[in-house]
């Protein structure tokens, strides 16, 4: 999220009393110039996510609960990243478009 946006946050936070604390441990990912067909290819039905209240959420239980959920749980391959972030990968077009509607 931008930067507009967290001083937004945390101001609307300052006035409930509340907020979310913001981990600086992302480091920007960089792109380089090389050829990533072969990346966008195998990773085109794949979402990344990360889960924003760590100390209330776990990841391994959100990655065995949300396909369920979806009733796609044999179609979805879901890793656990670390950090409070994980890959959901999908068997089809049609099962990501409808996760993400």
């Amino acid at each position: 999220m931008g930067s507009s946006y967290r001083n937004k946050s945390n101001h609307l936070a300052d006035i409930k009393g509340k907020g979310i604390l913001y981990e600086d441990d992302d480091e920007p990912i960089k792109l380089s110039d090389q050829d990533n067909a072969h990346n966008i290819k195998e990773f085109r039905l794949s979402l990344i996510g990360k889960i924003l209240n760590p100390k209330k959420q776990n990841v391994e239980k959100l990655l065995q609960k949300m396909p369920s959920q979806w009733g796609m749980d044999d179609r979805i391959v879901a890793n656990d990243l670390g950090n409070g972030k994980f890959l959901l990968n999908f068997s089809s077009e049609d099962d990501l478009n409808s996760v993400l509607r």
